[in-house]
């Protein structure tokens, strides 16, 4: 008796380390989902949000509440609804999808009904035995601005280097324009010191 309850009670100290080391590990994904900086989306596979994480709260304008149980579609422009569509069909059909596990650059819709270019990457997971997709959106905008200021400013230098360009070549053909003056000049004024009066 006294070796089951030494026995019991060494179960319960290992189950309560288990529940102790897991409670922490939950704790640190949670502190991790809760405060990095990409937004964190997760849905069913009815394009349903189920979570928002603070960073997506931020980006899209939506409180978790306000988005939980509404469809995918509502932060992004309609124009991309039919493809998300057609996206989440094709996985299901098929069970392969272009855009599972890999990132592209779409368009995010804000609360606020303002668009804004983000980088997006999906990932499939099960959950409770239910097909579940995690996106991880990130907002773009300073970097897609500071894209079209380096654009414009190498399209500015190639403008000037053009225009130099042609500047350096007039100044030639006006320099080899005085040299055949001055060359002609020299021949004559030769020729007249030569001949006799």
């Amino acid at each position: 008796l006294n070796s089951a309850l030494k026995s019991a009670e060494a179960a319960n100290h290992e189950k309560s380390n288990l529940l102790s080391q897991l409670g922490d590990r939950e704790e640190r994904v949670r502190a991790i989902v809760e405060t990095v900086a990409d937004g964190i989306i997760t849905i069913d596979e009815h394009g349903v949000i189920r979570t928002l994480n603070p960073a997506a709260e931020r980006l899209f304008g939506y409180t978790a509440g306000e988005a939980a149980g509404r469809n995918v579609k509502m932060l992004m422009p309609k124009a991309d609804h039919d493809q998300h569509d057609g996206y989440i069909d094709a996985y299901k059909t098929t069970g392969s999808g272009q855009i599972i596990g890999s990132g592209r650059e779409v368009t995010g819709l804000r609360k606020d009904g303002s668009q804004f270019p983000m980088d997006l990457s999906i990932s499939r997971m099960e959950a409770n035995g239910k097909l579940h997709f995690t996106g991880v959106a990130r907002d773009i905008s300073g970097r897609k601005a500071a894209e079209e200021r380096l654009h414009q400013l190498t399209h500015d230098l190639e403008k000037l280097v053009e225009e130099r360009t042609q500047e350096l070549a007039t100044a030639k053909e006006d320099a080899d324009l005085a040299n055949q003056a001055k060359s002609r000049f020299l021949a004559n004024m030769s020729h007249e010191i030569r001949t006799p009066m």
